[in-house]
């Protein structure tokens, strides 16, 4: 789902992080600042290694992230695990968190396999729970910089990827989980998407076309450069002459 909703974004993108595996370039300067995608991965992956029920502290969460993504030893390892702990005082005061702290069942990092259209679709589900009256939440976790305009805007970006994951939950479960959640990191705020058997069936359709976009761009190598204002934070945007 990730991969298909960056091919949505910018199809050139998705050639270099997935097709052909480009290293995203960090920039070169002291501290070696990393660039947006990077660093989302980074936070993203800290979460996942989170434990509700003794949180570690963020400088060991960080540790093991960026000694898995082979961060080299000039990234600031000091300002990234300050950044984390700011984000995760601000996620220990929020309710999402009690929510989940106080789940019936959690459950992290389900991997599933879901057919779409022309192709296979793999993905995992960062985290799904389930409350004390059996309602199922999924929540996913992203680092953007929000700015005045509120989450709104950029949780439309990942529309299609969190109702893929609530599509996967509802065949697992053999019904839809009642919201999909986006957690904001930096801001503490939440946007949700719900789960409602049209969404979820415009969502595979959707998809499923995506997937025959990817298919017949690989044959004849044509991978559309789509310009946005993401062009600015893309990690790639000195290959395509940005």
């Amino acid at each position: 789902p990730a991969a298909l909703e960056l091919a949505e974004r910018c199809g050139m993108l998705y050639r270099w992080r997935y097709e052909l595996r480009v290293p995203a370039p960090v920039r070169g300067r002291e501290g070696a600042a990393l660039d947006a995608l990077t660093l989302g991965t980074l936070f993203h992956r800290c979460m996942e290694l989170l434990d509700f029920a003794q949180p570690q502290p963020a400088a060991a969460l960080v540790a093991q992230a960026a000694a898995e993504m082979d961060l080299d030893e000039t990234t600031d390892l000091a300002a990234l695990s300050q950044e984390l702990e700011e984000m995760l005082e601000r996620f220990r005061s929020h309710e999402l968190c009690s929510s989940i702290a106080g789940a019936r069942r959690t459950y992290r990092e389900m991997d599933f396999l879901m057919a779409c259209g022309p192709a296979t679709l793999r993905g995992q589900i960062d985290l799904l729970y389930e409350d004390t009256e059996g309602r199922r939440y999924i929540v996913d976790y992203k680092s953007d910089r929000i700015g005045d305009e509120g989450p709104a805007p950029h949780a439309a970006r990942y529309k299609l990827q969190m109702l893929l994951y609530a599509a996967a939950a509802a065949k697992h479960f053999r019904s839809p989980p009642t919201e999909a959640r986006l957690y904001f990191l930096r801001t503490g705020q939440v946007h949700t998407f719900v789960a409602t058997d049209t969404s979820l069936a415009e969502a595979q359709e959707r998809a499923a076309s995506l997937a025959g976009e990817l298919i017949r761009a690989r044959r004849n190598g044509q991978f559309d450069r789509r310009e946005t204002a993401l062009c600015d934070v893309c990690p790639y945007r000195t290959l395509c002459g940005r």
